[in-house]
């Protein structure tokens, strides 16, 4: 359980306290460790996108139906949806050779499933999953961008508009409001440690689906 000095602090740093050390083993797994090492090929960044679809899908789908939560409302915001962008982004990538087929991994089911259930049952804790998807992207997803525009060769912005959060907006700006919005849940110390224990399944399933797409590609290029 949290220490007295932890249910003193916000949500926001709450989940990057709870969340630190699985987001840096996540970091160092299959081909998320591989992208951050400046390594990806098309075929194996176009079967993460598609995996991030569904996972995608599942989660703005859940926010939508429940705009009318007072808990969920701030967080369902167009300009962080992703939905779009990773169409736009599968769209181009699989016109690539060989990337016309691909893979929706077993850990990404069920981590669909687990949003889903979360969306008939305990809606509130969809938070945890913005913290980690849309903090994510805003964060470290500006550094992957440059790496895939540079292993892919794109000389325009086309097939990394996942990691574009264009408007009037700086991603700076995203980040305080996506901060502020967690800081805003209003709930027990109970919900708040049942949000930070998502966010660490989350980064588990991460963990999961990262090493299935790793161990995909490895599959894929052997003789």
């Amino acid at each position: 359980r949290m220490s007295g000095q932890a249910m003193g602090k916000a949500l926001a740093a709450k989940l990057r306290e709870g969340t630190a050390e699985l987001h840096a083993r996540v970091e160092g797994i299959g081909i998320m460790a591989e992208m951050i090492n400046g390594r990806v090929d098309p075929l194996t960044y176009a079967t993460l996108l598609r995996n991030y679809f569904e996972i995608y899908q599942a989660l703005e789908s859940a926010l939508q139906a429940h705009s009318d939560h007072s808990q969920i409302a701030p967080f369902v915001n167009p300009q962080w949806f992703r939905l779009r962008s990773l169409s736009a982004d599968l769209e181009l990538l699989q016109k690539s050779p060989g990337c016309s087929t691909l893979f929706v991994l077993p850990a990404t089911r069920a981590y669909r499933l687990r949003l889903e259930s979360l969306s008939e049952a305990e809606p509130e804790l969809l938070i945890a999953h913005v913290y980690v998807r849309y903090l994510g992207d805003l964060h470290g997803g500006q550094r992957l961008r440059a790496i895939v525009r540079r292993c892919l060769q794109l000389a325009t912005p086309e097939g990394t508009q996942f990691y574009d959060f264009d408007g009037p907006k700086t991603v700076a700006e995203h980040i305080r409001e996506l901060r502020s919005a967690l800081n805003a849940v209003s709930g027990s110390a109970t919900l708040e440690e049942q949000i930070v224990a998502e966010a660490q399944d989350a980064f588990q399933r991460h963990a999961q689906m990262f090493e299935q797409i790793e161990d995909l590609r490895r599959a894929t290029v052997q003789p």
